[in-house]
């Protein structure tokens, strides 16, 4: 099968490591650590530590397109 031709491949972590691979994956960068933040946020709100709740967290997901797609 043709690479990307007919079939893309596409990794889920935007891992620096998708660059240096022959050919370079394409990859799916979410912001891991906003996410990470909402959640401690979260979690201190439902304890009581944090008065007011967090902000929704930017859930956008951006595709990097590299030679794999």
């Amino acid at each position: 099968i043709a690479l990307p031709g007919r079939l893309a491949v596409v990794g889920h972590d935007d891992s620096p490591l998708a660059r240096l691979l022959v050919p370079a994956l394409s990859s799916v960068r979410v912001d891991v650590a906003g996410l990470g933040r909402y959640a401690a946020h979260r979690a201190l709100h439902a304890l009581g530590v944090e008065e007011t709740p967090p902000a929704e967290p930017d859930v956008r997901a951006t595709v990097v397109h590299r030679e794999t797609s």
